[in-house]
């Protein structure tokens, strides 16, 4: 039996794995006990680092005309949870509330979820039954190493912000081209 309970989660900052170089979203609970790492691609990072920054930019991410498209018809983003992780792979559903008060949950990938969550100001909850498994993947994968130490990159870390942003400007095409 899954535990479908949810436990609010904020963004912590991005990091990069040091193999792969692939950003990963770092998820932690208020209590600060908790840290779940999302591996991500790299546009829906820049996405996510971009607000968490406060950066503007002259004209609207994907991420921003569609947060605008929803407030354009008056519904707002309630939150998104991310619900089930299925042979490593996170899914998650971004809830809306309509103008007449019905609640929509549609279908995403938790790293789009998060993006338009932090620009709605709307809380990020992960279900119980997801840190269980997203752990025992975690095990499985490195019975006996110790975890990767990921590059932080977050408001408070300026290096690693340069260093994220800076992987991004050597990144081509190509590399969004791959399944993470």
């Amino acid at each position: 039996m899954s535990d479908d309970r949810l436990i609010e989660f904020t963004v912590r900052g991005l990091a990069m794995e040091p193999k792969t170089k692939n950003p990963i979203l770092l998820l932690q609970d208020p209590g600060e006990r908790l840290l779940l790492p999302i591996w991500i691609g790299a546009s829906e990072a820049s996405a996510i680092l971009v607000h968490v920054e406060g950066k503007a930019f002259p004209r609207p991410f994907t991420h921003d005309l569609f947060n605008n498209a929803i407030e354009a018809l008056g519904a707002r983003i309630v939150g998104v949870e991310i619900w089930t992780i299925d042979k490593g792979t996170f899914k998650g559903n971004l809830l809306l509330e309509t103008p007449d008060g019905r609640s929509l949950s549609l279908d995403c990938r938790p790293s789009d979820g998060v993006a338009m969550a932090v620009r709605a100001d709307a809380p990020i909850r992960v279900a119980v039954s997801v840190l269980a498994a997203a752990r025992l993947i975690a095990e499985e994968e490195q019975p006996d190493a110790e975890p990767p130490q990921p590059t932080f990159a977050s408001q408070d870390d300026a290096e690693g912000l340069a260093r994220l942003l800076e992987r991004f400007a050597e990144m081509s095409a190509e590399d969004f081209a791959h399944e993470l």
